[in-house]
Order: C-alpha cells, then sequence, then structure tokens
C-alpha cells in the first residue's frame, strides 16, 4: 500500500529538516530513522556511478589540471521508474495480439508513468544549485538535467579532480576525471555525460571526393555525373509511387549547423521542391557551421531525407556544437515527439551509457522510429574495432550500406551488393531480442544468444551531395543510408495515416516479422554478394541469403514493403475526421449546411466505389462511381429537413465506403451538433460563483481583495492576487477553490445541462495543500447521485488531474464534490465536463485469422472492443482489456472466425 510520511527534524540552528517518503514500508522507515536523527542530521552516502573513467586515461600520459574557472556543460541523468511496467507495455504495442498493439503514449504520458517523480528531480534541481551550478535545461521527461559550472564546483560537487591527457589516437588533448565521480543525495543517479570527452562525436562519413572527380568511380549510373541524388533513390528503390511523406516529420540528430543555402542549391539541381527546415538548438550552440567534414554530414542528411520523401512538411534539425551532448539532443527529440521517423549518422565512441536506452524506449512507447547509421569501418570486432555506440541498443534500426546498381541514368533498381566499409557484427552486451531469435545463423556467422546487426540497408555509396557554401561532392558512407530510411518512413506513415492508422514506431518487430515470413523475398532486395571484411575481422562477415550481418534483411523492394507493413487501400477519403455541422443557439441554420468529401483512386488501375449510410438527417450527392487511377471526386453531404426534428442535442452517424479493389470497409463520422449548451457554468476566472451551490456548513468566497476573510476555512473561492499560476489553491489562472469544512463534509453542486444518453469526461485539478499535515479529510466527488470518487485521510500530494467517464441518463445532471479537511484545505481547479463522440469505426481489414479495425478516438478515454456472431444486445463478447484513447486515429487487432458471420463494435468504457 502507497503511503506518505512527512518527518520534521530540528537542527542545532532550529532549522528544520523535512524527508519525504512515498511507497514505503517497515525497512524503509527503519532506514530513514537511521539516516536521520533528532538533533543532527548524518551525512548522506555518496553513490558512486561506475564507468566514468575512460580506459585510456589509465595509460595516457597526464598533462596536467583543467583551469578551476574553465566551465562545463553536463547532463545528469535519473533512472525511470516502473522499468518491468514498460517492459511489458512495450512488449504490448508491438504485438498484433495485444489490445494495447500501437496505442502509443504522449511524452506527458509517458513522464508521469514512467518518468522520476518531481521530488525526486527537485532534489537533485536543489542539490545541483546548492553546489553553484547554473541550471540550463530542465527536460520535460525528468530524466536529465543539463547544468553548466566552473570546473571547481565540478570537482567539489562530485569528488574527482579533473585532468588533461594527451590523446593515445588523434592529435588533441581530453579530458577526464581521475576517478569515478560520486554525489551524496538521496535520489539515484544514473548517470553523468560531460565529464569527459575522450569519446566525441563523429559523422560516419568515410569518403569525400569532388562530385566531378566522381564520374570515374563505378557504376555510373547516378543522374549527377554518375553519383545518386534526388530523384534517384525514388525511382531505386519505390517507383511509382505517389506517396511523397506529406504530412510527415523527419527529425535529424547533428552535432553541427549548416547554410540552407546549400539545401535550397541541391533541392535545385535535383529538381526536388523547397522542403521547410527547422531548427533546434541544444546545449548552447548558435547553429553556426564549424567543421567542413561536419557540415558535410549535416547537409547530407537533410538531402537524403528530402529526397526520398520530397513532400515532407518538414526536417526538424535537432543541433548542438561538436562537443555537444548527445544525450541531450536525443531527450529533446523524443519529448519534442514532432517527427515519428528520426535519423543519426553521428556515433559516440565505443563506450557505454545507460540513460540511452531510457530514452530509445521512451521513442518506441510513442510510436517514434529511430535509425542509426551503422558505421564506416567494416566488421566489427571485439578488439581493434569495437561497435560504436548506440549502434547495437535493441531499441533502434540499424542500418547497414550496399553498393547500387540501376538500369540507366536514374533508372530503376537492378542489383546490389554489400558495400564493404558497412558495419556490422555481434553485440558483447546485448542479449539477442525476441524478434531476432529463430533465425539461421548458420551460414551467415551470427549469434544466437546476442544481439546482431544491422538490421536493414540501403544505398552508401556514391552519392551527391552539396554542403560547405555551395561545394558539390561525392560521398559515401551509412550517412546516406540511415536518413534515406528515416525517408522512407515517411512515406510507410504517410500510408498509415491515409488509413486513418497511427504511426508505425518501433520497426524491428515487423521487419523481422516480413523476414522470417513468405513475403520476405517480395517486400525486400535479398543482398547476396559482397562483404565487410577489414584488419580486425578478415572472414567476418559475408552476405548471404535471408539475414545477413552487412545488410541485414536487404534494401526495400519498391511499394511491396511498405504494403506489407501498412495494407494498401486505392481509395483514399479525405479528411480523415468525417465532418461536423453545428446548430448554435440563437441562430437560424446550420453551420455549415452542407458538408464534402473527396474520393480519389491512388491504385494503378480503375475502381468502383459505394456509398451508404443509415441516418436520415443527411443525404449524399452521389452514392457509386467509378475512378480511375490518379481519379479524384467529391461528394456532397446535405443536410435534410431531418436534422432540425432531431430530438437529441448531439447525434452521430457513418457513411461508409466500399470498392472493387480491396475487401477493406471505410467509415467517416459525421457528428450533427443542436443548441449544444454550455456544460459546466461559473468562471473561476471571474470569480463569479453563482452557478454554484454550498451547502453543508458556512461558507464564504473571497474575491480579489480579500473580502470576508473568516478564522475558518469551509469552502471558498480563492484568487492569487498577483496574477500568478500555481498557488496553493489554483493551478492555472486566477481562480479556484479551497475546500477545508472542518469536522463534517461541505459540499460544491451545479445542475449541468446533459444530453441524455451521451457519454462525457468529467476532468478537474486537485492537489492536497502542503501547508499542514494531521487531522482527518475526506474527498469524493457524486455524477447523479452516483458516487465516482471517495477517499479518507488523504496524504499530501501535488496537482493531480483526475479524469472520469460518465454516461448522462437525462437532460440534466447534477455534478457535486464533497470535501472535509481539519487541518487545512484541498485545492479545486479547472472542472469541465467534455461531451465525447461516439466511436465510429472508420477502417476495417482483415487477415489470416485476425481482423483489425480503426476509429477515431478521444485522449485518454478507454475503448472496449466487443464482437459477436449475432445483433443479439446479449450475445456481445469483450475482446481483450479496455485500451486507452492515445491518438485521433487508433487502431487494433482481434481474433476473427471468418468467414463465419462476425459483428465488430467499440463502446466507450466508463
Amino acid at each position: 500500500m502507497h503511503r506518505c510520511l512527512l518527518i520534521h527534524f530540528k537542527t542545532a540552528k532550529d532549522a528544520t529538516l523535512v524527508c519525504v517518503m512515498r511507497s514505503f514500508d517497515v525497512k524503509a522507515m527503519v532506514g530513514a530513522f537511521l539516516l536521520l536523527t533528532v538533533g543532527r542530521v548524518l551525512a548522506i552516502e555518496p553513490q558512486v556511478m561506475s564507468r566514468h573513467l575512460p580506459e585510456a586515461a589509465h595509460h595516457a600520459q597526464v598533462v596536467g589540471r583543467m583551469p578551476a574557472d574553465q566551465h562545463l556543460t553536463l547532463s545528469i541523468s535519473l533512472p525511470l521508474r516502473n522499468p518491468e511496467a514498460l517492459t511489458q507495455l512495450l512488449a504490448d504495442l508491438y504485438n498484433p495480439a495485444s489490445p494495447r498493439y500501437r496505442q502509443f503514449l504522449t511524452p506527458e504520458q509517458f513522464a508521469l508513468r514512467f518518468g522520476p517523480s518531481e521530488q525526486d528531480y527537485q532534489t537533485l534541481i536543489d542539490y545541483a544549485q546548492a553546489q553553484g551550478f547554473t541550471i540550463v535545461h530542465k527536460h520535460a521527461n525528468r530524466t536529465r538535467l543539463t547544468v553548466h559550472a566552473p570546473v571547481a564546483n565540478v570537482e567539489r560537487a562530485l569528488g574527482v579532480t579533473l585532468r588533461t591527457y594527451q590523446h593515445p589516437t588523434e592529435n588533441r588533448l581530453f579530458h577526464a576525471p581521475d576517478a569515478d565521480p560520486s554525489i551524496a543525495i538521496p535520489t539515484r543517479i544514473l548517470s553523468i555525460q560531460g565529464l569527459s570527452d575522450f569519446s566525441r562525436p563523429k559523422p560516419t562519413l568515410h569518403h569525400v571526393a569532388s562530385a566531378r572527380a566522381s564520374g570515374t568511380r563505378n557504376p555510373q549510373t547516378g543522374s549527377m555525373s554518375g553519383l545518386y541524388m534526388g530523384n534517384d533513390f525514388r525511382a531505386a528503390y519505390v517507383p511509382g509511387t505517389t506517396l511523397d511523406g506529406t504530412g510527415q516529420s523527419v527529425g535529424l540528430m547533428e552535432f553541427d549547423g549548416y547554410n540552407p543555402n546549400d539545401i535550397a542549391i541541391y533541392e535545385s539541381l535535383a529538381g526536388l521542391p523547397s522542403v521547410a527546415l527547422t531548427n533546434v538548438l541544444v546545449d548552447g550552440t548558435d547553429g553556426t557551421p564549424q567543421q567542413a567534414g561536419w557540415v558535410i554530414e549535416v547537409c547530407l542528411d537533410i538531402e537524403m531525407a528530402i529526397s526520398m520523401a520530397p513532400g515532407l512538411s518538414s526536417v526538424i534539425v535537432y543541433e548542438a556544437g561538436n562537443n555537444g551532448i548527445p544525450e541531450d539532443i536525443l531527450n529533446q527529440m523524443v519529448n519534442d515527439n514532432a517527427a515519428k521517423q528520426l535519423s543519426a549518422s553521428w556515433v559516440f565512441g565505443p563506450i557505454t551509457d545507460p540513460s540511452l536506452d531510457p530514452i530509445f524506449q521512451q521513442m518506441a512507447a510513442q510510436g517514434q522510429t529511430y535509425f542509426q547509421a551503422s558505421g564506416d569501418w567494416g566488421a566489427y570486432a571485439a578488439s581493434g574495432n569495437p561497435i560504436q555506440l548506440p549502434v547495437d541498443s535493441p531499441y533502434i534500426t540499424a542500418v547497414g550500406g550496399t553498393v547500387l546498381n540501376t538500369s540507366g541514368t536514374g533508372g530503376p533498381w537492378s542489383s546490389e551488393t554489400a558495400w564493404n566499409w558497412s558495419g556490422g557484427g555481434i553485440s558483447a552486451q546485448y542479449t539477442i531480442p525476441s524478434w531476432q531469435q529463430g533465425i539461421d545463423m548458420s551460414t551467415n556467422q551470427g549469434s544466437t544468444t546476442m544481439r546482431n546487426l544491422p538490421d536493414v540497408a540501403m544505398v552508401a555509396e556514391n552519392v551527391f551531395v552539396v554542403a560547405d557554401d555551395g561545394w558539390e561532392l561525392g560521398v559515401d558512407g551509412t550517412s546516406c543510408s540511415a536518413p534515406l530510411w528515416a525517408g522512407f518512413m515517411a512515406l510507410i506513415n504517410q500510408q498509415a495515416g491515409l488509413n486513418a492508422m497511427p504511426a508505425l514506431g518501433y520497426l524491428n518487430p515487423a521487419i523481422y516479422a516480413i523476414g522470417t515470413g513468405t513475403t520476405y523475398t517480395t517486400a525486400f532486395h535479398d543482398i547476396t554478394s559482397g562483404n565487410n571484411f577489414n584488419g580486425s575481422s578478415p572472414s567476418q562477415f559475408t552476405a548471404t541469403g535471408g539475414y545477413d550481418l552487412c545488410t541485414g534483411w536487404g534494401t526495400p523492394n519498391g511499394t511491396n514493403l511498405i504494403n506489407a507493413l501498412v495494407p494498401f487501400n486505392p481509395l483514399r477519403i479525405t479528411p480523415l475526421t468525417g465532418a461536423t455541422f453545428n446548430h448554435p443557439p440563437g441562430q437560424s441554420s446550420f453551420i455549415p449546411f452542407s458538408g464534402t468529401l473527396s474520393l480519389s483512386n491512388a491504385g494503378a488501375s480503375a475502381l468502383s466505389w459505394g456509398a451508404g449510410s443509415t441516418s436520415t438527417w443527411f443525404a449524399l450527392s452521389s452514392s457509386s462511381g467509378i475512378l480511375a487511377s490518379g481519379g479524384t471526386t467529391e461528394i456532397t453531404i446535405i443536410l435534410t429537413s431531418d436534422a432540425t426534428n432531431m430530438d437529441a442535442q448531439i447525434n452521430a452517424a457513418i457513411v461508409w465506403f466500399t470498392n472493387s479493389i480491396t475487401p477493406v470497409v471505410q467509415n467517416r463520422a459525421l457528428l450533427l451538433y443542436l443548441d449544444q449548451p454550455v456544460v459546466l457554468n461559473g468562471g473561476f476566472e471571474t470569480g463569479d460563483t453563482s452557478y454554484w451551490s454550498l451547502s453543508g456548513t458556512s461558507y464564504y468566497y473571497t474575491d480579489t481583495n480579500g473580502d470576508y476573510a473568516l478564522a475558518d476555512l469551509p469552502v471558498s473561492m480563492t484568487t492569487t492576487n498577483a496574477n500568478i499560476p500555481g498557488s496553493d489553491f489554483v493551478h492555472t489562472g486566477l481562480y479556484g477553490f479551497q475546500l477545508g469544512a472542518p469536522g463534517s463534509s461541505g459540499y460544491l453542486s451545479q445542475t449541468l445541462q446533459t444530453v441524455s444518453g451521451m457519454p462525457y469526461l468529467l476532468s478537474f485539478w486537485l492537489q492536497n495543500s502542503t501547508d499542514g499535515m494531521g487531522g482527518a479529510n475526506e474527498f469524493l466527488v457524486q455524477w447523479a447521485g452516483n458516487t465516482l470518487f471517495d477517499q479518507t485521510n488523504m496524504p499530501l500530494f501535488v496537482w493531480t488531474n483526475l479524469q472520469f467517464v460518465v454516461v448522462a441518463n437525462s437532460s440534466s445532471t447534477l455534478l457535486t464534490f464533497g470535501a472535509r479537511n481539519d487541518n487545512w484545505a484541498f485545492g479545486l481547479d479547472d472542472i469541465s465536463a467534455q461531451l465525447l463522440p461516439l466511436p465510429m469505426i472508420n477502417a476495417f481489414a482483415v487477415q489470416t485469422n485476425t481482423a483489425v479495425l480503426a476509429w477515431i478516438a478521444s485522449t485518454n478515454v478507454h475503448y472496449q472492443i466487443q464482437t459477436a456472431t449475432n445483433l443479439s444486445s446479449s450475445a456481445w463478447t469483450n475482446q481483450g482489456s479496455p485500451v486507452l484513447g492515445t491518438n485521433a486515429a487508433m487502431s487494433t487487432q482481434v481474433s476473427t472466425t471468418l468467414p463465419s458471420p462476425q459483428f465488430y463494435r467499440v463502446l466507450i468504457q466508463p
């Protein structure tokens, strides 16, 4: 059982030391009292963080000490909570048989469930500030804190001496601590980045040459002096597709700046449209280009993503300086969640960092796909050429390289061979993931116990780039391959969006399922020639049939791979959300009076389509037709006289669509609002309480001037008086209720105008003030007399959002809050009751023994999938557990007994 204990101690200087413990048991309490004694505070045992001292520092020549006044930027990371629950969640999210399949989290939901607690994060912040560190960035998921501090402060706080050494392989000095750091705070620390610069990020470019000189290199089948550029990649890997990445964004990890004019020159030379570029600057960089070779990498990544997906809404360039902290960039990418496909062509050295995988896990939980260049030094070996971080992480997709041949200049794919420099090998730290098990490794020299890499591949040689102020050159490297895959992923997710389905997210489970399935040879180009031998590994590895450690499963075989991952439906219907009609109070007509749905045929042949509905409050301008390949048409939705005669104040209907090419039925939801009421009256932001009834105790409220102040605090309305949200009784804005009736409960209620039979999402924010402890308390919530929440003797807690799905049984519903607090008061704010649309299935596909359903959902609402073999109301059976709505478009898979008759429905779960 969870508990919260607050212990106050008096120190010799009559100061109060506060120790807050949550989720404690008897042993934890004993530990607390061993740690803290009345009258004197014992020092907290420092925690030592291992593996922060580079191995080279034990042998390198010491040059001196870092100047005490030199500043360092550090990134201090904290571990995730509930790691076992996260592991299970990820397994469910990527298991097609799970009801949670691809029901991804938002960054806010991830932080709430798995991020470090606010208390632990604040403890770290307080400690850093007490040590004289400047807080540079507070990360939204609370997994790391970026600080800036003088070397002297760092040494004192972490118990180290920062020395400078001669780098053993590079012509430079590096700095590192003389021992593993330690820190004396109760919050557990996972690792600290920035204490050493022995391993700096470096691009995976292998070869750079003049573009004009590259014409002598073979093969010469690219459209720019034999080099591949622009549409060459689409012609080779997705010929004939109309997918171009529309509506998608690609996020790129970079350690230098770039000149946007270089990208514009490339787009012009390649005949590509201008794609918007968004720069996100991290770790204090200003985005100014610094190193020519590194600037080439940045431009290459941008140009490759645009080449594969020229219709992208944006390319988001996450930039840090040459000495930027990789984990800070990655954490920014995951907290922004602005791009579902991410790519990195940089590696961080043969080191370990336990804070990296939690970032990749969050990406997977949010439906983001991360592509990592596998490296450009050939096969990895335990000695001489160790795997570079983070290439072997099991939570990312490692991309190897190939040498591409096409049928003529700018022509279609002809053949490929493994690029000799492509990184591949066997991880020494990660056991083999579940999705990689069961592969025959007898001919590819792979491991059956450890993680193998890469996972996929794409062209890595003879690639044209414009960089460094208009310089045209040819490059080689898996630096080309990874951003090309990110662009390809944008095409995949575009098709998912057209089918009203969520993004695919973490790609490896789906890729390996295809690789071991019957569609492998049609979905992938299987690369069977070439190797990545090198001096450290003269006989490993060779490309072979199926999976190998040069090219993984191979390269995309046109739209076959896209369709294998996302079933293709040639009939495209926009908008995905259908149409909404409103009849506001006091208006004489609907707004709008009619709506439009657009149909298009993305297939290669003509199709016939049909549409229909059982509702009578609207009519369709057309219910059938024929669409030629690439053809479009529009259907007008016209309201009938029945629309004004509807009794309910919200009406939902669907229009279903069929076509002659696929058996999938697509639905679009239509919503009709009639005089939709203001659900909740009374403004906390106006100070008006006239809509609220108070009972069970004497009451008052304080206005802006503080009138009617009484000694006891029953139910009152308070203001910050300084326009500062976040006081004890105000969550946002200026006003909020404080509920503190002593001895017995006081009640706050309001009668709402509701729509009978319709669901609502009741939401409010509650907190138990930190200004006092002890004494009895109780808080309850009732909807139409039914108790939704009733807890007594609640501990201290910060502002917390509580939500309930409720159903109105009449046109008016009584909402009641009851509160007793003998010692101080509860804070109550931001109350809302949102009318929820009924769920409508808008896509349905049948696979082998499986049915895929998609519907438009509301965030934070649970939905239950049910099936039946007849339409008797008592015959419906739940399929799995309720799933939580996290996206506007959701999908799940359930078993099916087809061709036996079977019906499906989605219900809102109260």
